[in-house]
């Protein structure tokens, strides 16, 4: 048990490496907008733009953060040893492609749409 628990910690303290500092600045990012579009009335309560300012940010962090997760599966496919661990860390970097790729689609065109309308009123 003891051997297990030392592998698994130096397994996830060799993905926290691998992780991009731009992907916990993307992470950071989106919570900060969550965290204000939930507290909108209360923070924000005489600032009528503010929700369209953090779905921007969300969007602008959303596409970072599409692009960010493949390349940190992909760091993380290249370190892994094993065969079941290449083939499992594989699959993951596939689907983290096409869901980025959906991700950045889904953003951008949210994005140009909340900015579209922000900038007509």
């Amino acid at each position: 048990m003891n051997k297990l628990l030392s592998e698994a910690t130096a397994f996830l303290w060799q993905v926290l490496h691998l992780v991009l500092p731009l992907l916990w600045w993307a992470l950071a990012g989106l919570i900060m907008a969550g965290a204000n579009l939930f507290l909108l009335d209360e923070v924000w309560p005489n600032t009528p733009s503010a929700a369209r300012f953090f779905i921007l940010l969300a969007c602008g962090c959303g596409m970072v953060a599409g692009w960010a997760i493949p390349v940190t599966i992909h760091a993380i496919y290249r370190a892994v040893k094993g065969f079941f661990w290449h083939f499992i860390w594989g699959l993951l970097w596939g689907g983290s492609v096409i869901g980025g790729i959906g991700l950045i689609i889904l953003c951008g065109v949210g994005g140009i749409i909340n900015f579209s309308e922000w900038t007509a009123t």
